[in-house]
């Protein structure tokens, strides 16, 4: 079940897309059997015009694409890695366009450079680590992106570590399913340099809405900011406190009348805000 999964979603859409898998985190106990079937399944990938339906793989978008795509794997190499299939440009009839490339399996370590950079290309990295899953994730969260995610296991507890808030912190988290395909009427969006919010599912209601913050004041007075009103304040108790240095008044009683007065105005000046959702004007034709 996890390799059509993996496959799909490093070389769907010729791995340009948002959620395409680039790195594959593999437990140093089957490591080597996932490589190999890893290789095995993209020796067997049919590329050409996207438009045939026996075809896996189509073009990258542009020649810079494939710029991309070539300096991504020479910066592998360059960092210790290596490319272990795929990588070339195919050239010839049905070929003319420059950009169909044979989507490249890379052995790396997480954290080489451009390991930590989305190419957008159909490169996947193969990871190693061992010990318990916990370091895997260590690994998996150890990127600046964020957007989606999934993790293949037949043990619960692993699924819900890693969908908890300790695991995967990416906006998309997925369970015994590939990373890319999956979201759709979902709530979608990601996390760290991948972006916020969400868009679909539980915040689709959002778009037909028109939010509004309004601040109501109760009261029968005109409310300070308050930093002005906490100035104001401190003035007139100033004021009111030379009153009773000039008059000379004996009684503490007054004092305290004063400073009542003084928290009263407080209260008084108490401002609302209360966030209103109403209905866009296009829902009330």
């Amino acid at each position: 079940m996890a390799l059509p999964a993996i496959v799909f979603g490093a070389v769907g859409t010729a791995g340009q897309r948002c959620t395409s898998t680039r790195r594959l985190i593999i437990h140093e106990s089957i490591y080597d059997n996932v490589k190999e079937a890893i290789v095995s399944a993209y020796a067997g990938l049919k590329i050409g015009n996207p438009l045939d339906e026996n075809n896996h793989v189509g073009p990258l978008i542009d020649s810079d694409a494939v710029e991309d795509f070539l300096n991504a794997l020479k910066k592998v190499q360059e960092e210790g890695g290596k490319v272990i299939y795929g990588g070339s440009v195919l050239e010839g009839e049905g070929f003319e366009s420059n950009c169909y490339v044979v989507p490249a399996v890379a052995e790396v370590e997480n954290s080489y450079k451009i390991v930590q950079e989305e190419t957008f290309a159909p490169i996947l990295y193969l990871i190693k680590y061992s010990g318990e899953v916990e370091n895997g994730l260590l690994l998996h969260n150890d990127v600046a992106q964020g957007l989606s995610s999934a993790i293949f296991t037949e043990n619960i507890c692993e699924a819900e570590l890693f969908i908890s808030a300790v695991g995967s912190d990416c906006g998309l988290a997925n369970v015994n399913i590939g990373t890319s395909g999956a979201e759709i009427g979902g709530a979608f969006g990601g996390e760290k340099e991948t972006g916020g919010g969400r868009e679909s599912g539980t915040d689709a209601w959002k778009t037909y809405m028109r939010r509004q913050t309004n601040t109501i004041n109760y009261g029968k007075i005109l409310p300070l900011s308050p930093r002005n009103q906490v100035r104001y304040l401190t003035q007139m108790k100033s004021e009111l406190t030379c009153l009773i240095v000039v008059f000379i008044f004996p009684f503490r009683l007054l004092r305290l009348q004063i400073h009542i007065f003084s928290i009263f105005f407080d209260l008084r000046a108490i401002i609302y805000t209360l966030p209103v959702a109403m209905p866009h004007p296009m829902l009330h034709s």
